[in-house]
């Protein structure tokens, strides 16, 4: 059994030399394990507090929408009355056009009725 006393004798040194070595690893995984999960609070913490910002950003969003719907109903009314004075403004003009036609003709009229008396007069 001299193999046996080999075999012991050798796994006997791996533990004596390896054991202590796996130990301090376990030791040190332990030791990095929980800076990771203080990690993970830290990171948790920082998402809360990224998500509470960007809700209070969404708000604020919410309320310039809200006062732009409000200005471009605003324009909407305002362009809707510019309409109604533009066609107000183009009849007027057009009736007042229509006026002043009319009374061209009329003042053409007597001139020429003035011009053809005034012949007249001075042939007599």
């Amino acid at each position: 059994m001299p193999w046996m006393n080999v075999y012991g004798s050798v796994r006997q040194a791996i533990q004596d030399l390896v054991a202590p070595e796996i130990q301090k690893l376990h030791g040190e995984i332990k030791r990095l394990d929980g800076k990771l999960e203080g990690i993970d609070a830290k990171i948790e913490g920082l998402r809360a507090e990224m998500n509470v910002r960007f809700d209070a950003v969404d708000r604020r969003f919410e309320g310039v929408d809200r006062r732009f719907e409000a200005v471009e109903k605003k324009f909407d009314a305002l362009d809707r009355r510019l309409e109604g004075v533009e066609f107000s403004v183009k009849e007027t003009i057009g009736v007042q056009i229509q006026s002043m036609d009319a009374k061209w003709k009329e003042a053409m009229d007597v001139h020429e009725r003035l011009a053809s008396l005034e012949a007249k007069i001075d042939k007599r």
